[in-house]
């Protein structure tokens, strides 16, 4: 925390010693968000109106960010700035705190939508140093932050991100407004999709050689599961207890496929598959994406419709 102090003393000092002129700010709102999903939601609702940049790289480490003094300039001069909240958001109430942000420029979600606490599956070994190097005084370190995955809180955020554009752009509230519905049909449409798929499935589980960041979404959709670790576990090196419990699952229940996540190592699960004969195959979180994704215009449903598909295959 001392290296993000001084990395927004320098960036205040810059800002306030420079004799050049800003350059002309692009027309529309400018938007910054930490996260993929909300990145995707305001590109959404937003469309030609707004001005969005992700703060995280395409294919950087969520856990590990630490933002450079070019990121935090950018959300000291954004109009707005989102963020979920959470383990890997937590550096940003230092900034705030350091920074004349007013308090109507920012929007965190985890505090708005309905949250879940991270929970140790069956083959889970305990963690006992769960802080993930962040400080303990956050009000959000025993709660899951992937909340965009369950379908209830990704529309809440739609319509939270489309009120804020409205309220700050009068201007282009209708746009937003519309195109906030049409997106939202476009939820109700594949949620369904998830449901009919989990009715018409013969499992109600699934197996997870890795993190496991999917609580929102296996809650939401009436399945179980069992997991390497939590979906911020601060420890992902193989332990032998976990991997063999995994693999005896995966036996005795002849479970056809173990999901690995984006960006994973896929360690884990790679000793799994070669155990069992199961069927490797990716869930993604959607946290993040990978500069190859974004180049190819995946989004939050495209993700969503993928990771459909592989559910379908690991629950038949």
């Amino acid at each position: 925390m001392k290296k993000l102090a001084l990395i927004l003393i320098l960036v205040l000092v810059l800002q306030a010693c420079s004799a050049a002129p800003s350059p002309e700010k692009a027309e529309g709102l400018h938007v910054v968000t930490t996260s993929f999903p909300l990145y995707d939601f305001v590109r959404e609702i937003g469309g030609s109106d707004v001005h969005v940049e992700l703060l995280l790289h395409p294919g950087a480490e969520v856990h590990t960010f630490e933002p450079t003094p070019a990121d935090l300039k950018k959300v000291i001069e954004s109009d707005l700035f989102l963020y979920v909240g959470g383990e890997s958001d937590q550096w940003i109430n230092n900034m705030l705190d350091s920074t004349q942000l007013k308090e109507d420029q920012s929007l965190m979600f985890m505090d708005k939508v309905k949250t879940l606490e991270e929970e140790q599956s069956e083959s889970m070994v305990e963690e006992h140093d769960h802080d993930h190097g962040h400080d303990d005084d956050d009000d959000h370190d025993e709660y899951d932050e992937h909340v965009w995955l369950s379908f209830d809180n990704a529309k809440k955020m739609v319509n939270l991100i489309s009120a804020k554009l409205q309220e700050m752009d009068g201007e282009h509230a209708a746009q937003f407004k519309e195109r906030e519905e049409s997106y939202l049909k476009e939820l109700d449409s594949l949620e369904k999709d998830y449901q009919e798929a989990i009715a018409n499935g013969k499992r109600k589980e699934i197996i997870v050689g890795d993190r496991f960041p999917f609580l929102y979404l296996v809650r939401s959709l009436g399945l179980t599961y069992d997991a390497a670790y939590p979906g911020c576990s601060a420890n992902v090196e193989e332990n032998a207890q976990t991997i063999k419990s995994l693999i005896d699952k995966v036996k005795a229940q002849n479970i056809p496929v173990v999901f690995h996540i984006e960006m994973s190592s896929e360690r884990i699960t790679d000793r799994i598959v070669e155990a069992t004969g199961a069927k490797k195959s990716m869930l993604h979180s959607i946290q993040n994406i990978s500069k190859e994704e974004m180049d190819a215009g995946e989004n939050y449903v495209s993700l969503m419709k993928k990771n459909l598909d592989a559910l379908k295959e690991a629950l038949n």
